[in-house]
C-alpha cells in the first residue's frame, strides 16, 4: 500500500488524487487546527519551553539519530546567536524536504516521551525575512540536557 501526504483545500487535493491515480480508492483523513504558519517563539516572549528532565528524557529515550544530533550540536554552538535553516540542512547533510522529515520525526519522539506537553516547546525560532528561511536556537533547558547527557 502506498501512502501520500497533501497540503490543500479538499478540492485542490481531490483534483491531484484523480490525476494521480484516477482508478483507485482514496482515503482521505483531515488535519483539524494545523496552523497556517508556525508562531515565531523565543525566550522572554511568554513562550513555554520543555523543562530539563523532559529535555533528558527526549534525548536518551532512544539514540539520536546522526542527523539530528549534528542539527542539535550545530544550534548549541551557534548560542547566542541563531542558527539558519541553511546552516541545519549543511549540518545534517539533509535537503530542505529531508530536513522536514527529520523534525517530523523529532516532534513524533517528543510527542511518545513520557511527560510530554505539547504547549511546551524544544527550540525557539524566528523567522529572517531576508534569507525568507526560519532560524533556530535552543532554550536553556535543552542546552543543559544536551551538555548534561554528553551530547554537545
Amino acid at each position: 500500500m502506498k501512502m501520500y501526504m497533501f497540503e490543500g483545500t479538499p478540492e485542490e487535493i481531490s483534483h491531484v488524487i484523480q490525476t494521480m491515480q484516477p482508478d483507485q480508492q482514496v482515503i482521505a483523513i483531515p488535519v483539524k487546527n494545523a496552523p497556517e504558519q508556525p508562531v515565531p517563539l523565543a525566550a522572554g516572549d511568554g513562550s513555554k519551553f520543555v523543562t530539563f528532565e523532559f529535555a533528558r528524557r527526549v534525548l536518551t529515550r532512544i539514540p539520536l539519530s546522526a542527523g539530528v544530533l549534528a542539527v542539535l550540536k550545530k544550534i548549541y554552538e551557534a548560542h547566542p546567536d541563531w542558527a539558519s535553516s541553511a546552516d541545519l540542512y549543511a549540518a545534517s547533510n539533509y535537503t530542505n524536504r529531508q530536513f522536514s522529515g527529520l523534525m517530523g520525526a523529532f516532534g513524533r519522539r517528543m510527542a511518545n516521551t513520557p511527560g510530554y506537553d505539547d504547549q511546551a516547546n524544544f527550540f525557539e525560532y524566528q523567522w529572517d525575512h531576508t534569507a525568507e528561511a526560519w532560524q533556530w536556537r535552543l532554550p536553556d533547558s535543552v542546552r543543559e540536557a544536551l551538555e548534561a547527557e554528553h551530547l554537545v
